[in-house]
């Protein structure tokens, strides 16, 4: 390989950034194993749900910020979000929306551009319908105030099974099979909103694509990384579990 070549390669690696999600089950007692594993895979981004950690506003763990939002200090702890943000873009911070324990907004600048994160905890199938239905209504509002021309990334846990068949510009037909009725609600959100659901457009095995599993051997995909057509699929290097 020619020296040009490897100074090629080499700002393309250090041009990369990683993003992840993770339900956590629980923020308490566990920070350090959370912050381990950030560490070993190298992540910058982490998107959290289902914390449990009450209250809203911002921590350093480590190398990492957390920024968080949760139930009110007197409510039972109960879902929970957060972001963790690798220190070396804490001047990157540009605005931080609490909108509920289930969304959480983080606004990074950049000289040519502003990215828009979301971390997401959406109610699961057992809810009543008009539970879940609500979640996307706070959504779109969130969606409906930032700009086109922003680099959106939304993360987290959907709880959302969206089948393998293709919706053009949306997903692709690398998933399982199953589909619910959250996965209708997703599938029709993101079409609204010319959204694309990353995981389903990565040929993995079935051990890299599996997002949950139980001891009875139950598994699916149900956690998401989902963009906005400001970031060219071309970007998108891979997305795995």
């Amino acid at each position: 390989m020619t020296k040009a070549r490897l100074r090629k390669k080499r700002i393309w690696k250090k041009n990369i950034v990683k993003f992840a999600t993770w339900n956590i089950l629980s923020w308490s007692g566990r920070s350090h194993e959370i912050i381990t594993e950030l560490h070993n895979f190298k992540i910058d981004f982490c998107a959290i749900s289902e914390t449990k950690k009450k209250g809203r506003g911002t921590a350093s763990v480590d190398d990492y910020i957390l920024a968080y939002s949760g139930k009110q200090k007197e409510e039972r702890a109960h879902a929970g979000v957060g972001l963790l943000i690798h220190k070396k873009y804490m001047n990157n911070i540009d605005n931080i929306e609490y909108t509920s324990e289930q969304i959480i907004q983080v606004t990074l600048k950049f000289p040519q551009v502003k990215w828009c994160l979301l971390t997401l905890y959406a109610p699961d199938i057992s809810k009543p319908k008009e539970q879940r239905e609500e979640f996307y209504e706070d959504l779109q509002n969130v969606i409906d105030q930032i700009p086109k021309d922003t680099l959106l990334i939304m993360m987290g846990d959907m709880n959302a099974r969206v089948g393998n068949m293709p919706v053009p510009g949306v997903k692709q037909c690398f998933n399982e099979g199953e589909i619910n009725d959250n996965g209708d609600l997703l599938i029709n959100f993101c079409s609204m909103n010319s959204l694309r659901m990353n995981n389903t457009f990565f040929n993995h095995k079935r051990d890299h694509k599996i997002t949950w599993s139980d001891s009875r051997g139950w598994h699916s995909m149900i956690d998401y990384i989902i963009t906005n057509r400001s970031i060219h699929p071309s970007q998108i290097l891979d997305v795995r579990a």
